[in-house]
């Protein structure tokens, strides 16, 4: 899937069948009312941050880990984290990614990570002083 662009990027009518098919529909604040909620509660910054890091962490635009989404909704395994963790630090630490897919999966192994489930935990980060 290496060079493919999120249907949230690109209009439909710019997409082939067969990839638009193959592509995540990533939820967002406007279709989604835990997304909604969250931002609801913090900055313009912060919501957009942490949307870029999940996405980043996915694989967005060129890194995606195969097997990542039910139903074209994206979801992080621990390979998205460990394969992925340079994308938003800047610096490769497979160990620091496997560090934190233990912090988002709350310790269990082969939890899948939902968007919502990664706003939720990054949320005691954000500081609503700033609004």
């Amino acid at each position: 899937m290496t060079g493919f662009k999120y249907t949230n990027d690109v209009p439909k009518e710019e997409l082939s069948d067969e990839h638009y098919k193959r592509l995540p529909n990533f939820p967002t604040a406007g279709t989604d009312e835990e997304l909604q909620d969250y931002r609801e509660r913090m900055t313009d910054a912060n919501y957009r941050e942490i949307e870029r890091a999940f996405k980043k962490l996915w694989g967005y635009p060129d890194r995606i880990v195969p097997e990542t989404e039910i139903d074209l909704v994206p979801f992080l395994v621990e390979k998205n984290f460990t394969q992925n963790i340079g994308e938003v630090t800047g610096q490769e630490s497979e160990f620091f990614g496997k560090m934190l897919y233990h912090y988002f999966s709350n310790g269990y192994d082969k939890a899948k990570i939902s968007m919502q489930k990664f706003f939720e935990k990054l949320m005691p980060f954000t500081d609503d002083d700033e609004r």
